[in-house]
């Protein structure tokens, strides 16, 4: 392809034009076309430059004057011009930029590397740097304008490239670990702690009432082209919601001796002592242990429905995602806002797994509610 360059226009005498075209050429190829590019750019096919005199309205060649050939590298020279070499595609985190080789290998460069990042600051780097490379963080423009000199010649040189920053695709990174148990209850022991009388939904890594452990951010700073940009490195937060009932209603709580009500309506001799537990206890043919056991299988599906809803939010975040495109120009502001996401995705996870719709069944069995007396209660279990 044959690029010009319109340089001025005369009335009478004709048109001076500059322009590149093949080595080989006919007296058609000087006749300048004004419909193609006017400037020769990096990675066109070798060529020369013309200065051109014609006659306007016959087109009649006055003269012309060869003003060199170029390689695709920049240079005017055939034997002095550089090749640019750059990473356009980058997973952030990872090294990248350009880099120049030059020919003959020991041309000297003199010029500036500019960056301009499509978030954060500018950044340049100037002599005789054959590279501007570094951790990379953030998509921007890549350019150098300079000169390659070499046996006291010397020709001007310069690229503008894009570079796109990837996020990260790991899924640990984007997704995070979020396990939510709805199939509890958690092993018994586990939250123990935490329950209330009636159950309770919590998360297993933090205080009862916390779902999510938010945990801290760990912050990076770009380097090279990319120095003075931060963006969050590493996190250690997690989300890990389980459920467990309270061991009134597990067979593994401590046993009892059975008094009161409960050993004069199913023994037959108040002198016998039985240890036995709640769930034992609704267990015999004496104790109506369907409502017993109703009320336990609500429990679970009252904790069950929390743990559920909790995922559901969840699944509605884009908490890592965010904290992946997070950049700053300030490591504070980039902890900080990385730990803004973590605690709204924290809240939002509560707010939701804490909706519950105000009904309430009632359910009747044998209980020890004063820790001495067995007696027929009834229980207020909400869904």
């Amino acid at each position: 392809m044959r690029t010009k360059l319109l340089l001025a226009a005369f009335t009478t005498l004709g048109m001076l034009a500059c322009e590149m075209l093949p080595t080989a050429y006919s007296e058609d190829d000087l006749i300048p076309d004004e419909t193609e590019s006017s400037v020769a750019q990096d990675g066109d096919e070798e060529g020369c430059w013309y200065l051109i005199i014609y006659w306007v309205d016959t087109g009649e060649i006055i003269s012309r004057t060869n003003l060199g050939c170029s390689h695709g590298g920049g240079g005017s020279n055939n034997n002095l011009y550089v090749t640019f070499s750059c990473d356009k595609d980058i997973t952030r985190g990872r090294t990248g930029g350009c880099s120049i080789t030059t020919n003959p290998s020991n041309a000297t460069l003199s010029g500036t590397w500019t960056f301009n990042p499509d978030d954060g600051r500018n950044t340049t780097r100037t002599g005789s740097h054959k590279s501007f490379r570094g951790t990379a963080v953030v998509s921007g423009s890549m350019s150098y304008s300079g000169t390659v000199s070499h046996s006291n010649e010397s020709e001007s040189v310069g690229t503008n490239v894009r570079i796109t920053v990837d996020a990260r695709t790991n899924t640990t990174w984007t997704k995070g670990a979020a396990r939510f148990h709805n199939n509890g209850p958690a092993a018994a022991g586990t939250l123990d702690h935490c329950v209330r009388s009636g159950g309770v939904t919590s998360d297993t890594n933090s205080p009862c009432s916390d779902f999510m452990k938010v945990g801290t951010p760990s912050v990076s700073q770009g380097s090279g082209p990319w120095s003075g940009i931060y963006f969050i490195r590493s996190h250690n937060s997690s989300v890990n919601v389980a459920f467990q009932i309270n061991r009134e209603y597990r067979n593994d709580k401590p046993k009892n001796f059975m008094t009161g009500d409960l050993r004069d309506d199913c023994e037959d001799t108040s002198a016998v002592n039985v240890r036995q537990n709640e769930l034992t206890a609704n267990a015999l043919a004496c104790a109506r242990p369907n409502a017993f056991n109703g009320a336990l299988g609500h429990v679970v599906s009252h904790e069950r429905k929390h743990v559920n809803l909790a995922a559901a939010e969840w699944r509605t975040l884009n908490v890592f995602e965010d904290l992946e495109s997070l950049v700053s120009i300030s490591s504070s502001d980039a902890r900080s806002r990385a730990e803004t996401i973590l605690y709204n995705a924290r809240r939002s996870l509560w707010n939701a797994s804490n909706f519950h719709t105000g009904t309430y069944n009632d359910y009747s069995y044998w209980r020890r509610p004063d820790g001495f007396l067995w007696r027929w209660d009834t229980r207020r279990l909400y869904n």
